[in-house]
């Protein structure tokens, strides 16, 4: 990874000499939760421009523009197919200008790709390569909602409604969502909507679980709990995602990811029963999570906890439930600690405030003002009469507050990322009465 102080190296330098400077930087960013992680490999693009500009940079993926992808479709085939219903698309990416003409500005993206295609808004300005991929996305995916029909219909696929929502989204901001219940019966009703921001194809950045997929092995399913920021931090659905690659080589691109949403119960009792058939099996589990001595526990690549016997260790950090398990992961290398930085935080700084601080430094002014906050109350209550003017004093002692103020500051905090090359760890740790 490229330390803060090379990296500050490298533009400095090219600060100095008025270049453009290319480097590589192997960086994790955060996603939901403030130890919640993803490792990303950047391009950083750097130059120093004119007198009196600031600096430009600009952060690309790794091997982007190495890949270049485009297939061909007929403009009858892909409006077909945009035409469905569960097609939706990145509402915020520029696919055509609806700002340049009144008429056109209460358009979304997909209804000017449409008008556009169909010839009636010549006036329109739209990006011919990005609409034709988006046509080609829509007709290859669109298999996959006969697919999601069929399951919807056999009632014995899912006949206990776990799984909820099935969702695919492209590299052209093209998403495809199917409900497997009735909108009212989700049990996350933002998931996918527009205020879900993680979570759905935005100006900045593709959605959470599509960036999650993108980041792991080829073939392999990442699962996540999406984090809250209240004060019960539970959540009772998991999100599961995969990518899909062009070539099936672990370096060809990523063009598509595809993913479910299920009750956070559903996927615990098929994590049971799956536990149950391996310890069935001759010899493949030697430990039995139907053991009373044994405390079983499914966690993701972040350390949090998926699955535990005690429902409320869901979504906490698995080192704050066994510590000592945790730092062996870590000693053994299947786990390791990182440092995430913050340079955009915002801290609460106490700050002291009193009209008549002196008072309360100097012996003789705080003993005079007491007794003269005595005497005024003794008169108050024997007469009955507010003279708390006449009695008042500059040197009266005030109480000091303390006020709260946010004010800009660095941050770090610790994160954990699984080390995906190490498939199996295993080992003892002895404790007082029992083994782990």
């Amino acid at each position: 990874m490229t330390t803060i102080t090379q990296t500050s190296r490298v533009l400095l330098s090219g600060r100095a000499d008025h270049n453009t400077w290319t480097f590589h930087q192997t960086h994790q960013c955060v996603c939901t939760k403030p130890a919640d992680a993803l490792r990303a490999h950047h391009l950083k693009i750097t130059n120093t421009l004119p007198k009196g500009w600031k600096d430009l940079g600009v952060a690309l993926s790794r091997g982007h523009g190495k890949y270049f992808f485009r297939g061909n479709v007929t403009i009858e085939e892909g409006l077909h197919d945009l035409e469905h219903p569960d097609v939706s698309l990145a509402d915020e990416w520029s696919y055509c200008n609806t700002d340049l003409h009144a008429e056109h500005r209460h358009l979304s993206q997909l209804e000017a790709i449409k008008l556009y295609l169909k010839g009636k808004e010549p006036l329109l300005q739209c990006d011919k390569e990005l609409i034709q991929e988006v046509l080609f996305d829509a007709v290859v995916s669109a298999p996959i909602e006969a697919y999601w029909t069929s399951l919807a219909l056999n009632k014995s696929e899912n006949s206990d409604k776990g799984v909820e929502v099935a969702f695919l989204g492209t590299r052209t901001g093209l998403s495809r969502i199917n409900l497997f219940v009735g909108a009212e019966q989700l049990t996350s009703q933002d998931f996918l909507k527009a205020g879900d921001k993680e979570n759905i194809f935005n100006a900045d950045h593709f959605p959470l679980w599509y960036r999650r997929a993108a980041e792991q092995i080829p073939g392999s399913f990442v699962y996540s709990i999406p984090f809250s920021t209240g004060t019960v931090n539970k959540s009772n659905v998991v999100t599961a995602s995969t990518s899909i690659q062009l070539l099936d080589e672990r370096k060809s691109p990523v063009v598509a990811a595809v993913g479910i949403q299920m009750k956070l119960e559903f996927f615990q009792r098929k994590f049971w029963t799956a536990s149950r058939q391996c310890a069935s099996l001759d010899g493949k589990c030697s430990i039995s999570c139907d053991d009373e001595t044994v405390n079983c526990y499914l966690i993701d690549n972040n350390g949090f906890i998926l699955v535990s016997e005690d429902y409320t260790q869901t979504g906490d950090f698995f080192g704050e439930v066994e510590g000592a398990v945790m730092n062996k992961l870590l000693t053994m290398g299947s786990f390791k600690r990182i440092t995430l930085y913050d340079y955009q935080a915002m801290c609460r700084a106490n700050k002291e405030s009193s009209d008549s601080a002196h008072g309360l430094l100097d012996p003789y002014n705080a003993f005079l003002s007491a007794v003269k906050w005595i005497m005024t109350e003794l008169v108050l209550f024997l007469v009955e009469f507010n003279l708390c003017s006449w009695w008042h004093s500059d040197m009266t002692a005030k109480a000091q507050k303390l006020k709260q103020t946010l004010e800009p500051c660095d941050t770090e905090y610790p994160a954990f990322v699984s080390e995906r090359t190490i498939k199996e760890t295993t080992g003892n740790i002895a404790c007082e009465d029992c083994s782990k």
